[in-house]
């Protein structure tokens, strides 16, 4: 049975909730579960700790990351 941990990566820094992230982590946890997978989750924002994500690092088999991505464009006026 193939193991898989999902890593949340999505830190509130004043704004936004987190719900598309947290969505799209939640969304993947219960598709791999429905398949039979095992699951691990860690969300940043909650904290984690160094040596239990080794445990995690040594247990799984695919890693799946979800961090959001942000464009910043700004105006330039030459």
């Amino acid at each position: 049975m193939l193991k898989i941990l999902i890593v949340n990566g999505y830190e509130t820094l004043g704004q936004g909730e987190a719900k598309l992230s947290n969505t799209i982590s939640l969304l993947s946890k219960k598709t791999f579960l429905d398949k039979g997978y095992e699951v691990k989750t860690t969300i940043v924002e909650q904290g984690y700790s160094a040596e239990l994500e080794y445990e995690k690092f040594d247990w799984v088999d695919k890693i799946l990351i979800h961090f959001p991505f942000v464009l910043v464009f700004s105006t330039w006026i030459v």
